[in-house]
């Protein structure tokens, strides 16, 4: 399950480096924010067994026992991957904001993960965690086209994207 759940997903994105028509339409690479229930479906997790299982939801029949246990296996895989090191959660998903959570898929070396993960997260504007009171080094402001007073400062973060700075001590 965890090597489909990881083939998936890269199939869903982005290669590293981009080439120049992947830069132009706004695409990332190695990420993964499509959510679970669409993972499910594509993977055929969310077919009936019997049409007792079956209810119309927003005018489509869907089997909300099935996809909700798929997802939650889907998730309880991805956690497995992420503790391998294999997938990084950037932004946990909420069901109440109706947002998937984004993965990105640490299948390069770790200097190349480093690269995509520092240009995913300045295309996103998502920041590192704070370095357990050690500042360190600004993090780079985006160069998202806003004049500096409209744009909302990036605190200072510790320039290691894994937030351990105990190198830095």
């Amino acid at each position: 399950m965890q090597f489909t759940l990881l083939f998936k997903m890269a199939s869903d994105s982005f290669d590293w480096p981009l080439d120049e028509a992947a830069k132009n339409s706004g695409a990332l690479p190695r990420i993964y924010k499509r959510g679970w229930l669409a993972m499910a479906r594509k993977l055929g997790m969310t077919f009936p067994d019997s049409l007792d299982e079956i209810e119309v939801i927003d005018d489509e029949p869907r089997a909300p026992k099935k996809e909700l246990k798929a997802m939650q296996r889907l998730s309880l895989t991805a956690k497995k991957l992420e503790a391998a090191g294999l997938i990084k959660c950037l932004r946990k998903g909420s069901p109440q904001k109706r947002n998937n959570a984004i993965w990105l898929l640490t299948i390069g070396t770790p200097d190349e993960n480093r690269e995509v993960e520092a240009y995913v997260r300045q295309r996103l504007h998502i920041w590192g965690e704070p370095c357990g009171g050690t500042v360190g080094a600004p993090m780079p402001q985006p160069d998202d086209g806003l004049v500096s007073h409209a744009r909302p400062s990036v605190p200072t973060f510790c320039p290691h994207l894994s937030g351990n700075c105990s190198d830095l001590q």
